[in-house]
């Protein structure tokens, strides 16, 4: 772990899971945690369980089961690698559960947030990868970052939708012009223009436009107005 990171965890992790509002903390943490799917060799089936009930605030209550289902896991499979994954796995339980409405005298102990950070760096930093190194950390801090997101993402399905359109940007900025962009993630402060436009059913042109308008004025990247309206297509085809 680098001292950045190590700022990260001990300095950042507060405001980190302080910035997320309650209902969008599920969707956010499972986001974080499916980075690392592609890396697992075999999914655990509890994890899986998880995923489906994260668009439906209603089946959140069913998250205390599904950790009590990650825990014992955990203990029939105690070589499973990294260990930090399941960890992060049982913690989205418990941040989805908590959230749910239906947390009583079995809620998890809230400031167990705070170890979200510190399992995500880990577990990213163990599959040493620099992408996903790049993309775990950017989606820590994408609400210190966005000042604006508190206010504009009010559900998990909002983050969700959000993450998408993030990927479809981040695929392509990042891959297409990393040495223009230097791997920064500015251009995040201007996704909720974006996430407004496709929420509120704007049209082709609208979002073409807007992409256009940030690549040309904010991130200072060859104009190409095709590539736009391309990179617009696949955001309005997001269901």
């Amino acid at each position: 772990m680098d001292k950045k990171q190590e700022y990260l965890i001990n300095n950042s992790s507060p405001l980190i899971l302080d910035n997320i509002p309650d209902q969008v903390k599920p969707g956010w943490a499972c986001s974080i945690l499916s980075l690392f799917d592609v890396y697992i060799d075999t999914l655990p089936d509890p994890v899986r369980e998880l995923y489906t009930i994260i668009p439906d605030i209603e089946q959140w209550r069913f998250a205390y089961e599904i950790y009590q289902k990650l825990k014992d896991f955990s203990t029939l499979n105690t070589d499973f690698a990294p260990n930090t994954y399941l960890l992060l796995a049982e913690l989205t339980a418990q941040i989805t559960y908590n959230n749910s409405g239906h947390s009583y005298a079995s809620a998890f102990d809230k400031n167990n947030e705070l170890d979200f950070p510190y399992l995500a760096i880990n577990t990213a930093n163990y599959f040493e990868d620099k992408t996903l190194i790049e993309e775990t950390e950017s989606l820590l801090l994408l609400f210190n970052r966005s000042k604006g997101l508190k206010n504009t993402l009010k559900t998990s399905q909002d983050f969700i939708l959000f993450k998408k359109i993030n990927d479809i940007l981040w695929i392509n900025w990042h891959s297409n012009f990393e040495g223009i962009i230097n791997g920064n993630n500015k251009f995040q402060n201007y996704i909720p223009d974006i996430f407004i436009l496709k929420k509120t059913g704007a049209d082709i042109t609208s979002i073409t436009n807007r992409i256009y308008q940030i690549e040309r004025d904010i991130l200072n990247l060859p104009e190409n107005l095709e590539y736009c309206t391309l990179l617009a297509e696949a955001i309005l085809a997001i269901k």
